[in-house]
C-alpha cells in the first residue's frame, strides 16, 4: 500500500505540488466532499505540544 499523497493547502498549493501531492484541496474554494467521495475521512485532534509528547 503506498501512501496517500494528498494535502489541503491555502495559498500553498504550488508548493505541495512540488513536494509530491497528487491532488491539493483548497478547502476554501474546492467541493473537498465531492473530491473524496471514496476516501473514509479522517478527524486529526492533536497538534502542537500533544503531538510532540507522542515522539
Amino acid at each position: 500500500m503506498r501512501p496517500w499523497p494528498r494535502q489541503r493547502a491555502t495559498p500553498h498549493t504550488e508548493w505541495a505540488k512540488r513536494l509530491g501531492a497528487e491532488t491539493v484541496i483548497d478547502y476554501k474554494k474546492d467541493a473537498f466532499a465531492e473530491i473524496l467521495h471514496d476516501y473514509d475521512p479522517v478527524l486529526v485532534t492533536l497538534g502542537g505540544e500533544t503531538l510532540g509528547l507522542f515522539g
